[in-house]
């Protein structure tokens, strides 16, 4: 109710605009009166339809009570005349009928009594005056007779303006000549009890035989004798034996009818009432709730009119001037309040409009300075618009420019579909919608527009207020990012495409017919025919491995035995190769014992998953071996540092402190001399070390390219081996146990194999000491043996001896020196050749072999390996910028009997070099002006053909194939190794440039 009355009052004002005071009250006071009312008439109604059950149950018990009656004297006249048919042992016309005039009299609602034949014909009638031995036809001519077995049987015929109930009983006699005993009884003689009762006004009698016809009527007003009962009447008593309908009349009116069926005949008692009269206490009530109601409407409302003009008075004068207009107050308590509050409001409004002026102020300022672009529709069409400065320069003012296209995910963009305007007008919020504006020389702009409505009092849109960030260089960023996801989906797809045109064979087996059914790729798999028995526990045919049958079979027992529904297994299969990984996943199906019924599966071949499978378990348990070993080589590595910075302090210092004797004595003094001697000697150790680390930087990453040709092994150990005896010292004796054998390799790294194995030897033997050098060709390999009679190398060191940085003296004195490279360098080396390095210690000593594949001798390379020393005195030209570089390479090749010219620039190089024609020049790659690698191009191109050697202290592989690709012959590092020096230049030929390039 109380939703009704507010949804009433806004309707009100959305229509006629506020309404007054007085308004209010009275729908005030109907408010509270409304549900008093109706609560008074829901009672009054709830009583008069419980009068009205009332009286309608009565009216059904009633009926019964009455159709009881009726049915009991029914059944007596029924009663009386099967005891006077069953006294009648034999018929006697004039005996019979004196007897039954006899009981007729004592039964005066009796209308005469008759006898019939087996044939209905009447016999003998009381109720007329003819007496005949001889059947005569009967009264009734459609009466029906009592069945055989049935005592009796009731039935109505009209008789004038009226109702007889027929009442027929079998009379005591054989069924040979049976016969009947019937009675006429005035239908209205049985309602004649009902008629005595006491009973309401306007209610009436009726009895309906089994044809639904009125029979008899209690009120003369209500006969209608005859005439059958309404239909919707006739319908409800069928449908129960008791009950009440309303129904029309035939007089028309409305009434209601309770009935209820007799127990002895198929009859039924009605009782009618007219529906005004069972209806009238349900209007009385409906009278009395509207009349009490409208009387507390009424009286409310007239109270309401003096108390709404108290109030309202005082109001209109507040309304109108304000505090001042009630100058003396009210006597009214809340409108005394209120004017003492609108005096407060007023100033605090005057207050309020001063701090709403300076927000007014600042968020001016914030909307100028804002870096998002902001814009106010100050109406719903969008005509009136304030922007920010900020959204001019983001858009150009173009939304409505002519020539400038606005897209929307890619179409075009109706005005009224503007994020402003959709949130202007139809009220819309718009939420990060990408907006793409293409200007008539296609440059594309992308903004992220957001607009919210501004509503009015009621909720309607009156404006809205839009913001818009440039967001061009994300998307440029997002396509880019987008086009790398198209490539990766792209790359995905055709990764999905080969896994989806993988063969997948499929099989289904039925354990009632011991058949399996195989796909093509399923037979293929297992090598067998498309359709084959199958035993019940084993669906598979015997290609599977021997060795995992048994697990296959286990596999399906635990299934099977566990109910499970899916199972996976993986097994191998025999194949003309090797065997094959099949992974096969089924789905078993049981009946209602869970038995397996059937399975349905399919089988991939996972071979080369199971491969790599196990290559990733190869390689984590490599993974682990090589973290070992990097921990290892880490600790290593700590300690090569250690002993790096030990051994080159020691020529350092020795130079040092020669430097410092230098610095003090004459030079031409012995002092002087072996002071001199002593940096050369350690010069020579720190140019070893540097060439050694700088060799196994460069083997260890792959960079060093050989140049091989045929050696003879021999007659290469022989000369190193002699050199390596002068560097000895005579600390141990070196003996050669040499047989030719040919190599195919790079001589100048063969060189520096046996160098590392001698020298390892020589550091690590005493005194006397033997060191046995052993070179022999056995079949189609070639041993390099270098054997000392050292201490020997402890077994735990023996593995690892080759790795970088191992070494087997870690004493404080390091009597042995070295940076423990020398073996690792030995090792790749010696890969690189194509053989095999290998150590062999023990407490006489240790063995160090090396093996090479043997080719066949060539001599001619033997005589050209030979010389050694140049035959003549060359011109040699040297190019380099470094001042004492220079100087020292002129005075040692001059100390060498070469004639040698000096340019310190690329320009006098190039020049010095094309008119001087030298036999040699030794350029320095990093030159001023000029590069060494420009002065070889120019130089041959120009047409000299002598030998060009290139300095650098660049050693990647990269800066040889530069110096070749640039013309020259050879490509040594810095500090530069004079005997390699030496022996280029001695082996050049004058005009045919180098015929055996080192290649270092």
């Amino acid at each position: 109710m109380t939703d009704l009355v507010i949804a009433l009052r806004r309707r009100l004002l959305r229509r006629w605009g506020p309404a007054p005071l007085r308004d209010h009250l009275a729908i005030t006071i109907l408010a509270a009166s409304l549900p008093l009312i109706a609560l008074m008439s829901y009672l009054l109604l709830e009583q008069a339809r419980t009068h009205e059950a009332t009286l309608k149950a009565d009216m059904v018990r009633t009926a019964e009570t009455r159709a009881r009656g009726v049915d009991a004297k029914l059944q007596a006249s029924i009663d009386a005349l099967r005891i006077v048919a069953r006294s009648a042992t034999s018929f006697d016309p004039a005996g019979t009928r004196a007897r039954l005039i006899e009981i007729q009299q004592l039964r005066p609602a009796w209308n005469g009594l008759f006898v019939l034949d087996a044939d209905g014909d009447v016999l003998l009638d009381t109720a007329t005056d003819r007496d005949s031995a001889s059947a005569t036809p009967s009264i009734y001519p459609d009466l029906s007779l009592p069945a055989p077995g049935s005592d009796w049987v009731v039935v109505t015929r009209p008789r004038g303006d009226r109702y007889a109930a027929v009442i027929l009983v079998p009379m005591g006699h054989d069924a040979a000549t049976r016969s009947f005993l019937g009675t006429r009884v005035d239908v209205s003689e049985l309602m004649r009890p009902l008629e005595s009762a006491p009973s309401p006004a306007e209610r009436y009698y009726g009895l309906v035989d089994a044809g639904y016809r009125r029979v008899a009527s209690s009120s003369a007003g209500h006969e209608h004798i005859g005439e059958v009962l309404p239909a919707m009447t006739v319908a409800a008593m069928k449908s129960a034996r008791s009950g009440i309908t309303k129904t029309i009349a035939p007089d028309g009116r409305e009434h209601y009818v309770a009935w209820h069926g007799l127990e002895t005949v198929d009859w039924t008692l009605e009782i009618g009432a007219p529906a005004a009269v069972v209806d009238s206490a349900f209007r009385s009530a409906l009278f009395s709730a509207m009349l009490i109601g409208g009387t507390s409407l009424l009286t409310g409302l007239a109270l309401a009119v003096p108390l709404a003009r108290r109030i309202i008075v005082p109001l209109r004068k507040l309304a109108r001037r304000g505090p001042a207009g009630l100058p003396q107050g009210s006597s009214i308590h809340e409108i005394q309040l209120l004017r003492d509050d609108l005096a407060s409001a007023a100033e605090i409004t005057q207050a309020a409009q001063q701090r709403l002026q300076e927000a007014l102020t600042e968020l001016r300022i914030i909307f100028e300075t804002s870096p998002v672009g902001l814009a106010f529709a100050e109406d719903t069409s969008g005509s009136a618009t304030r922007t920010n400065e900020a959204y001019d320069r983001m858009t150009n003012r173009n939304f409505g420019s002519v020539g400038v296209q606005i897209l929307a995910q890619g179409q075009p963009l109706p005005r009224e579909e503007l994020p402003l305007l959709r949130a202007a007008r139809r009220g819309e919020c718009v939420r990060d919608l990408e907006l793409e504006l293409v200007a008539p020389d296609g440059q594309r702009t992308f903004l992220l527009a957001n607009a919210i409505p501004l509503r009015d009092a009621e909720g309607l849109p009156r404006g809205a207020i839009g913001a818009t960030v440039d967001i061009t260089a994300r998307k440029q960023i997002e396509a880019q990012l987008l086009e790398t996801d198209r490539q990766l989906r792209e790359s995905r797809d055709q990764i999905e495409l080969a896994r989806e045109s993988a063969n997948v064979g499929f099989f289904h087996y039925r354990f009632d017919s011991d058949t399996a059914i195989w796909s093509p790729w399923q037979a293929k798999l297992f090598e067998a025919g498309s359709e084959m028995p199958a035993s019940g526990s084993d669906p598979w045919p015997n290609t599977i491995h021997p060795a995992d049958v048994d697990d296959v079979n286990r596999a399906l027992r635990e299934s099977h035995g566990a109910r499970e529904a899916k199972t996976v297994i993986e097994y191998r299969v025999l194949s003309e190769g090797a065997p094959r990984w099949v992974s096969t996943r089924i789905t078993t199906v049981y009946d209602a014992q869970e038995r397996p019924l059937k399975m349905t599966g399919f089988s991939m071949d996972v071979t080369e998953l199971k491969a790599a499978e196990l290559a990733r378990q190869k390689l984590a348990e490599q993974e682990q071996i090589a973290r070992v070993a990097a921990e290892a080589a880490n600790r290593s590595k700590d300690q090569f540092l250690a002993m790096l910075g030990h051994e080159l302090r020691n020529p350092l210092g020795a130079m040092t402190t020669a430097v410092a004797v230098l610095e003090r004595v004459e030079p031409e003094s012995p002092a002087a001399t072996e002071a001199k001697t002593i940096i050369g000697r350690q010069t020579i150790t720190l140019r070893r070390l540097i060439d050694d680390l700088l060799d196994v930087a460069r083997v260890v990453s792959g960079k060093i390219a050989l140049e091989r040709h045929p050696l003879n092994l021999a007659e290469l150990v022989r000369r190193s081996a002699a050199v390596r005896v002068e560097d000895n010292q005579g600390r141990a004796r070196v003996a050669l146990d040499l047989g030719d054998a040919w190599i195919d390799g790079d001589w100048i790294r063969i060189e520096q194999i046996l160098n590392n194995l001698i020298g390892n030897a020589i550091k690590h033997s005493s005194p006397g000491d033997r060191i046995t050098v052993v070179v022999r060709a056995v079949g189609e390999a070639v041993y390099l043996e270098v054997i000392d009679e050292g201490p020997g190398i402890p077994a735990a060191l023996l593995e690892s001896i080759f790795d970088p940085f191992v070494q087997g003296d870690r004493s404080i004195d390091r009597r042995g020196g070295g940076l423990g490279i020398g073996l690792t360098l030995v090792r790749h080396l010696v890969r690189l050749h194509g053989g095999t390095v290998a150590a062999t210690s023990s407490e006489a000593g240790t063995t160090m072999s090396v093996r090479f594949d043997a080719i066949a001798p060539e001599r001619d390379h033997a005589r050209m390996l030979e010389a050694g020393v140049p035959a003549q005195s060359r011109t040699v030209l040297v190019i380099e910028d470094n001042a004492d570089a220079r100087n020292a390479l002129r005075t040692m090749l001059e100390l060498e009997g070469h004639t040698v010219r000096v340019a310190e620039s690329g320009v006098a190089g190039l020049a010095n070099l094309l008119s001087v024609n030298p036999d040699a020049a030794v350029v320095d790659i990093g030159l001023p002006e000029i590069s060494g690698i420009e002065i070889a191009r120019r130089g041959r191109a120009a047409g000299y053909a002598g030998l060009l050697i290139a300095l650098s202290g660049y050693t990647q592989e990269e800066d040889r194939n530069l110096a070749r690709e640039a013309g020259f012959d050879a490509h040594l590092t810095k500090p530069v190794s004079m005997s390699d020096l030496l022996r280029l230049i001695g082996r050049s030929v004058p005009g045919g440039g180098n015929p055996s390039p080192p290649g270092t």
